[in-house]
């Protein structure tokens, strides 16, 4: 069975928090908005607010979601950048499977079946091209490429290395007769029986 896959979930990105049209910094304490995503049904309020205790700055989410009104607070930190200034990230504060994530993230998700906003190893999320695989054109035009690369490669090679390439290509391999006959092998392949 497929994973449902990032392209599916709501999503929260830092680096468009961060900034605002004119270029500004809108992660700073004290500083609230609305988000609105582009399918007009999800809106999210959002607040940032420094933490005393702990020193962190948290971005509190208020949502609705399956009809329950939610707050979730969420850890910022920032991490200094080669060319100086300093970068935002989430950090992951849900707990899974009784355990708190505390990842680093750039992003953060909900899924139709979540409840929070999470890093994609929480939900076990895939990207759309992990996924692509499944498709068997795909699959079978990959595994052609492959075999190109292992013939190419293989006529470099001496006569006993070509030997063994063609023998793990398979002589009754229909893509391996089909290239033969158009052609396709490269140059200095030859049959080795």
């Amino acid at each position: 069975m497929a994973k449902t896959t990032v392209e599916e979930c709501l999503n929260l990105n830092i680096n468009n928090l961060n900034r605002d049209s004119k270029g500004q910094t809108c992660l700073k304490p004290g500083l609230s908005g609305t988000i609105d995503w582009k399918d007009g049904k999800n809106r999210i309020g959002v607040t940032t607010y420094h933490n005393n205790e702990t020193g962190l700055l948290f971005l509190r989410l208020d949502f609705t979601n399956k009809g329950e009104n939610i707050r979730q607070e969420v850890p910022i930190t920032l991490t200094g950048m080669p060319t100086g200034g300093k970068r935002p990230w989430f950090i992951c504060s849900v707990n899974r499977d009784g355990v708190f994530c505390g990842r680093r993230v750039g992003k953060l998700f909900l899924p139709s079946y979540g409840k929070l906003f999470a890093c994609r190893h929480c939900y076990d999320l895939a990207y759309k091209s992990q996924q692509e695989w499944i498709n068997p054109r795909s699959k079978a035009l990959f595994k052609s490429i492959q075999m190109l690369g292992a013939l190419e490669w293989s006529a470099r090679q001496g006569k006993a290395t070509r030997r063994r390439v063609y023998e793990s290509l398979n002589k009754d391999n229909k893509l391996y007769r089909n290239l033969k006959k158009a052609g396709l092998l490269p140059d200095g392949y030859e049959e080795t029986d």
